[in-house]
């Protein structure tokens, strides 16, 4: 059946595969899940998170306090409250609620800002081979059952958990991404980790990677996505081998490639 992308009528080039919640075969793996997270410290835990979610709102989308200026991003107020969000959520736990918050934080200009996807949305760029369909669902109930299984697991599976909801599952119609390096940025404020807050940026950076891991976790293989953690705790490795400044410069120069564009709009 080739798919109504939009609900307007206009249909896809190929059959897409439609998601109806997460596959339980491959939740089941999510428990085996055995991968390190630990990594030297770039200096105090805190601070670090603080300034990754500072990178995540205001270099990774653009923002209307700071206009994402590079020079000025670090002082700026929408960053600050993003922060905090994210580290208050931490202390409410996974759940309904905690999404709808930091969906809130995230993404304030949203469609529907804090509120579950009613309806089934297309998830994927045009034309991309990894494109779904996440179906019309009970977001909310299915994350309650998502809760279940999320209290049971460890920490590698629980992050694991994140991603896969996030990318799959989509549980808001847009800011879904955004939401995501939330989530991970509140799971970082609650372990007081350096490597969580370093992941959630660098997914960003592998977004392909991560999708193909993603789809590959829905058809029960685990290994990509262990992989691409693996490889984010080397790349984490690597920069840490220059000095732990070398950590928060790489940090600090992120931002995405629409941003440069309005900058050079902006000169």
């Amino acid at each position: 059946m080739f798919a109504d992308i939009r609900g307007d009528g206009h249909k896809a080039e190929r059959p897409l595969k439609a998601m109806y919640g997460l596959p339980s075969e491959s939740l089941a793996l999510l428990s085996s899940a055995n991968f390190s997270v630990d990594v030297p410290a770039t200096g105090d835990s805190a601070s670090f998170n603080v300034l990754c979610s500072r990178v995540a709102n205001c270099r990774f989308r653009y923002c209307p306090e700071c206009r994402s200026d590079p020079a000025g991003f670090l002082k700026c107020r929408r960053g600050a409250a993003f922060a905090k969000a994210c580290q208050k959520s931490a202390k409410r736990g996974f759940g309904s609620p905690q999404l709808r918050v930091l969906h809130s934080a995230a993404a304030p200009d949203a469609v529907r800002s804090g509120n579950f996807r009613t309806d089934r949305v297309w998830v994927g760029r045009p034309g991309d081979p990894h494109a779904i369909i996440a179906s019309r669902i009970d977001v909310e109930a299915h994350i309650k059952e998502l809760k279940k299984l999320h209290d049971r697991l460890h920490l590698q599976g629980r992050i694991i958990l994140l991603v896969f909801m996030m990318t799959m599952l989509h549980p808001f119609e847009d800011g879904n991404g955004r939401t995501m390096r939330a989530l991970m940025l509140a799971m970082a404020a609650g372990t007081g980790g350096h490597f969580l807050s370093f992941f959630a940026l660098y997914l960003k950076t592998a977004q392909q990677d991560m999708v193909v891991a993603v789809n590959l976790l829905a058809d029960t293989q685990l290994g990509p996505m262990l992989e691409l953690l693996e490889k984010s705790r080397e790349f984490y490795l690597n920069l840490i081998c220059n000095g732990s400044g070398a950590v928060h410069e790489w940090v600090r120069a992120l931002e995405d490639e629409k941003l440069v564009a309005r900058h050079m709009d902006f000169d």
